[in-house]
């Protein structure tokens, strides 16, 4: 079944073809459809597309009221072939045909997961494993390389559940205590079920968070002068200091963390990838394009950086990471308090590491002003929660 490369190519034959073994869309034919372009300014990889169904009854052949479905497809923008040469868009056709059915936490259903065949998972984690094996210089080139060259010719398609019914959360927003309760609650749900598991064994295209970290850093130092200088009338030393910090140990820090115990991470838990079921109290997790394997204090920092805004106490804090971990717990993780607490905050030192990057380089677009907000926003959030840490606690002495 050929794969759409936008909307301009679906019609009502593919969308027939592409449901009609769902037992969602049962002996239904599709008369119409509408659609709608959602998420601008919330995802830099990906089109999100409402198609909104209107079919007949093979029965009774009488108009009933339509369905709706996503769609799912890369982005038309230039973040195209970063987006190609990171992989995102195989990693979640994967995760939708190949892991998903077998997870504990919600994620939207799928009804269609289809993409052109690339390269042989496998070989691509022995090649990501031979280029680690570069200086931190070296592989920068060798990634500033790999943009120059024109991105394969492959074509992806999703068609996922429609999560409109839900509440959706909302990163420049943030949210309440009980909010990011429930939403703590479904990320235990889905750590817990692959604590300290071979994930990257069982499935080669969930890259370790290891393999990240010196491409990682070439990019973060590329990109801090110029946040450096953007940013010297609101930088305190502070600031500095946890920057330049971050210049000399970034690797130290990622060797020692990627040796914690580690399971499957969202790799971008954030509000505007969240749903909130408030009739269920749970939570549905969409977009899975950076999923991995690594410390589960990753995820946990990733969220509460994001979705607590400057004025959450430290107070508030601390009792959502022990709702965490009585939550992983009441699973059958146990972790003590000291532990989990040093790993969200050298994970918060990642994420500001992770960060800076998204606003600060120029290989990556990001969508509108909302986008330029959710960045310089997120930031502000971590150097905030980062004012109180000790670094001279983060790495062995």
């Amino acid at each position: 079944m050929r794969i759409p490369q936008s909307i301009a190519d679906v019609d009502q034959l593919w969308i027939d073809t592409a449901l009609r073994d769902q037992p969602a869309f049962p002996d239904q034919h599709i008369s119409d459809f509408s659609y709608e372009v959602v998420g601008q300014g919330t995802g830099f990889m990906g089109e999100v597309i409402i198609l909104t169904l209107t079919y007949q009854s093979e029965t009774t052949h009488q108009p009933e009221d339509g369905h709706s479905v996503v769609l799912k497809l890369p982005t038309q923008t230039g973040n195209r072939g970063i987006g190609e040469t990171l992989g995102v868009y195989e990693r979640e056709v994967r995760f939708y045909s190949e892991l998903q059915q077998e997870l504990i936490v919600r994620t939207p259903k799928p009804y269609f997961t289809e993409m052109d065949q690339g390269d042989d998972p496998d070989k691509t984690l022995g090649l990501l494993n031979f280029v680690n094996r570069f200086p931190i210089r070296v592989i920068w080139w060798l990634f500033v390389l790999a943009q120059k060259i024109p991105p394969k010719k492959r074509n992806y398609a999703l068609l996922l559940e429609d999560l409109s019914k839900f509440r959706p959360g909302n990163q420049l927003e943030g949210c309440n205590l009980q909010d990011a309760k429930t939403a703590l609650a479904g990320m235990a749900q889905l750590h817990a079920q692959y604590w300290n598991q071979p994930i990257t064994e069982k499935f080669s295209w969930v890259i370790p968070l290891k393999l990240s970290a010196k491409a990682g850093q070439a990019v973060f130092l590329d990109c801090l002068p110029r946040y450096i200088k953007a940013n010297q009338d609101s930088l305190t030393p502070r600031h500095l200091e946890l920057l330049y910090w971050l210049k000399e140990h970034a690797i130290a820090l990622f060797d020692i963390y990627t040796s914690l115990p580690s399971t499957l991470l969202h790799g971008d838990f954030r509000l505007d990838n969240l749903f909130f079921d408030d009739k269920q109290n749970e939570i549905v997790i969409c977009d899975w394009q950076t999923l991995m394997n690594g410390p589960a204090g990753l995820d946990l920092a990733y969220f509460l950086s994001a979705s607590l805004g400057k004025e959450s106490r430290e107070s508030d804090v601390s009792e959502l990471i022990q709702f965490y971990r009585a939550q992983l717990a009441k699973h059958g993780i146990e972790i003590d308090q000291g532990s989990l607490e040093w790993s969200y905050h050298a994970g918060m030192l990642i994420i500001l590491h992770k960060v800076i990057p998204a606003e600060y380089q120029d290989m990556l677009e990001l969508e509108g002003d909302r986008g330029h907000q959710l960045a310089v926003t997120w930031i502000e959030r971590i150097l905030q929660k980062l004012e109180a840490i000790d670094l001279t606690e983060i790495l062995p002495r």
